[in-house]
């Protein structure tokens, strides 16, 4: 028997599984609940307000599911130091990835975040609506990456970029391929690691 189940007894075994499926279900309620508006919106709307109400209402969405997992799975979390950067200027803010946490984290503290994504994520029918009318970028071309980067930056928004280009294998940090510095530096602004 696993070391962790024989000291904390089934009940906390089934109390875990329940809340992981509990915090992973509310996460899919939330974006299914978005998705219908993001659809019906981004063709509808200016490129600006859609940005604007695609990016704030995924930050709040955010939220309010970091909450849903306070108060149902016994989550806690300490987001000071991030919710620090939302009135910092436009800023790449470089996180490693070791879960999904992390970017909702990111997000929900910074309600003009820009993401770079799996293009897989951009057609998912889940979280691709939304990602579009919030004007995320697409990973499926460093130039389009760069370019669409700067832009969003030139704007005043804070570009989340996982460096690693995927989930952290070796912590703290994977080696980081040569995008960051060339967006930093064509789009002079400062990069912030968490």
């Amino acid at each position: 028997m696993n070391e962790r189940l024989r000291t904390r007894g089934p009940m906390w075994a089934l109390y875990e599984r329940v809340a992981m499926h509990v915090g992973l279900g509310s996460l899919a309620l939330l974006c299914l609940s978005w998705l219908p508006f993001a659809l019906v919106l981004q063709p509808l709307l200016p490129r600006a307000l859609g940005q604007r109400l695609g990016r704030q209402t995924i930050s709040f969405g955010f939220r309010l599911y970091l909450r849903l997992l306070e108060v149902l799975c016994a989550c806690r979390f300490d987001l000071s130091e991030i919710e620090g950067l939302r009135d910092e200027g436009p800023l790449i803010v470089a996180a490693n990835h070791p879960s999904l946490l992390d970017a909702v984290i990111l997000i929900s503290c910074l309600p003009n975040a820009i993401c770079v994504m799996k293009a897989s994520l951009m057609d998912n029918l889940l979280f691709g609506s939304a990602a579009r009318l919030a004007r995320y970028i697409r990973n499926d071309g460093i130039l389009q990456i760069i370019a669409k980067s700067c832009e969003s930056l030139r704007e005043g928004g804070h570009l989340v970029l996982f460096p690693e280009g995927s989930r952290t294998t070796r912590f703290p940090v994977d080696p980081l391929p040569p995008t960051l510095g060339m967006v930093a530096r064509r789009a002079g602004v400062p990069v912030q690691t968490v």
